[in-house]
């Protein structure tokens, strides 16, 4: 198995002589993240029976400006793409399953800074934004039982949220900026489709289902699996 992981969280140099949250700054936040993950059949051998692959990245850049000392308010966007694929072997027989995920939002963004020392700042955001989410999966078994299954599942949600961090400034133009979950309000529609044939049922014709349904969900996750970072650069005037 090979196995290659890389996140890089980068954002814009900065001119300002010190990193400050006054009236008048800008602030530039950005994060990259990438990785992926493999293992290949030797098909020689036939071993193992089994093979996967995945990647997936993420993009998130944002723009800020304070309005006020300590209140800044800004726009975000982001990007996530992620593709996982599962072959498995059995005598003459190939199955294959497939996960696809394509995200794309913008948000607004309110920030409010409140010092502990002269370094470190706790910070409350509120934000609300609106994003597409994509989702995929597919089956598909080549041999003596053919079979194909696809779904997919097209979201659009509007979301708002409330969530704390804190921020340290490591250097005089630099803060690193740790995010501690959020309550999350969530409403989605979500058009969805099934197509899939039926086993031992020829001529094996693709089957349609179709279906769209709303959502409202709300969270309250302040867990460590929503621990997130990032880096900010303050221009001040």
């Amino acid at each position: 198995m090979k196995k290659l992981t890389l996140l890089a969280i980068a954002g814009l140099l900065a001119f300002s002589a010190q990193a400050q949250t006054t009236k008048g700054t800008l602030v530039l936040t950005g994060k990259l993240g990438y990785s992926q993950s493999k293992s290949k059949h030797d098909r020689d051998r036939n071993t193992p029976r089994s093979e996967f692959e995945q990647y997936n990245y993420t993009v998130s850049p944002s723009i800020g400006f304070l309005i006020k000392d300590k209140l800044e308010i800004g726009v975000a966007v982001y990007r996530y793409k992620l593709h996982h694929e599962d072959a498995n072997y059995f005598e003459s027989n190939k199955s294959t399953w497939e996960r696809r995920e394509n995200n794309k939002g913008v948000s607004v963004y309110a920030r409010q800074y409140k010092y502990l020392t002269e370094k470190l700042a706790l910070h409350g955001t509120l934000s609300a934004g609106i994003s597409n989410q994509v989702t995929s999966y597919a089956s598909n078994t080549v041999g003596q039982y053919p079979y194909t299954s696809i779904d997919e599942h097209d979201a659009i949600l509007v979301s708002g949220s409330l969530s704390p961090g804190i921020t340290f400034f490591a250097s005089k133009k630099l803060g690193i900026q740790a995010g501690l979950g959020a309550l999350t309000f969530n409403h989605s529609v979500t058009d969805s489709f099934r197509e899939y044939t039926l086993y031992n049922d020829p001529p094996y014709e693709l089957q349609r289902w179709e279906d769209t349904y709303k959502r409202n969900e709300l969270r309250f996750d302040f867990s460590s699996m929503h621990l997130n970072f990032g880096l900010s650069y303050f221009i001040g005037q």
